[in-house]
């Protein structure tokens, strides 16, 4: 039941994806909209621990899911920026373990999954890296590495979710194209994934903590690319990888 001046039942979304992919953004535009937010620190510790000790069902997360309902007028909750190339890494887990962790853990969210071109990631990533250049071999090699590093996650984000993207009404998973951005869409999605309609699309998406890069990688025209070409390559390119 719809609290009192609510548009709908309490609402969790859950942010997935990679640093640098407009998590940011999005924690700027739900604090906007009145939910409570929880954001990256201290996430990823307390998933690392968890996973680890094989607390599969994550209760820290859940207590602090939780009590953020509870402290929202609304019991709406953004849950972003989980850093989950870090917790596979240091859990020594695999991404769909950490999909079906949270997915254990939480049923009943919204899955929101934000995806960009690899090679504007990488130049983005540049801002953490200052000491490359791109006239050097490691340029190459950091450039080839975060490739491979984007084409795995969004991979096996695509095998575990793709057949639930939201569309017509139905699925429970939320793409966003950064290079094509359609926010009215997004977040009708959003609404229509959840239940929830008290959402607004009015002033766009916020651009905030922009990572400007220390120098950049030859990036192709992106407006046209096509991220659902791009996944089907993606499982060619890591083929056999986090087997």
């Amino acid at each position: 039941m719809a609290r009192n001046g609510c548009k709908g039942t309490g609402a969790l979304f859950i942010h997935f994806g990679l640093g640098s992919h407009g998590g940011e953004s999005l924690h700027e535009y739900f604090r906007s909209e009145n939910f409570s937010t929880l954001f990256w620190r201290p996430l990823p510790s307390m998933l690392i621990h968890e996973l680890r000790a094989g607390d599969d069902h994550l209760p820290s997360i859940q207590r602090a899911v939780a009590e953020a309902k509870q402290e929202n007028a609304c019991g709406n909750v953004f849950l972003v920026d989980i850093k989950p190339q870090m917790v596979r890494a240091r859990a020594n887990i695999t991404y769909e373990q950490l999909f079906h962790s949270l997915e254990m853990t939480f049923p009943d969210a919204v899955w929101v999954w934000l995806i960009r071109h690899p090679d504007k990631w990488a130049t983005s990533l540049t801002h953490f890296f200052p000491s490359l250049t791109p006239n050097r071999k490691e340029a190459y090699q950091s450039l080839q590495k975060w490739r491979r590093t984007h084409a795995l996650f969004h991979c096996r984000a695509w095998q575990h979710f793709g057949s639930r993207l939201q569309s017509n009404g139905k699925g429970d998973v939320v793409q966003l194209n950064l290079e094509q951005l359609d926010w009215p869409l997004f977040i009708k999605q959003l609404q229509d994934a959840s239940g929830y309609q008290g959402l607004s699309s009015e002033n766009g998406m916020p651009h905030v903590n922009h990572h400007e890069p220390s120098w950049t990688f030859p990036v192709p025209d992106t407006k046209h690319w096509n991220s659902s070409k791009y996944l089907k390559e993606a499982c060619e390119f890591v083929a056999g990888d986090e087997a």
